[in-house]
């Protein structure tokens, strides 16, 4: 579907942006969450020092996004609706805080 359509949807999209990676197609599973990593660095480094970044996906997202800044998948889960925590104290190497965590689901 052409951006322009979607933008008539969804009045939030930009036209004006650009990806920070962008896939080729056809992609496989490991090359979809090398992709994940790379824009997780990427965002990382476009506002690095602007204070804390929210990643919103999915099990392969997350998987990437971990691989990419921590350097492994060990320890991530993503079930429907976890929260992963990954930080960084003073520009120093990320860590995995939790994974999976659905504890926010709880009366």
């Amino acid at each position: 579907m052409p951006p322009e359509t979607l933008a008539e949807w969804f009045s939030p999209l930009r036209l004006d942006h650009d990806s920070l990676v962008t896939p080729e197609f056809p992609e496989t599973g490991h090359e979809a969450e090398e992709r994940a990593g790379k824009g997780a660095r990427a965002l990382v480094a476009a506002h690095d020092g602007e204070g804390p970044l929210l990643f919103v996906g999915h099990g392969l997202t997350v998987g990437g996004v971990a691989r990419g800044l921590v350097g492994t998948t060990n320890g991530v889960d993503a079930p429907l609706c976890g929260i992963t925590k990954i930080s960084r104290a003073d520009g120093g190497d990320w860590t995995l805080e939790f994974s999976g965590d659905v504890s926010h689901l709880s009366p």
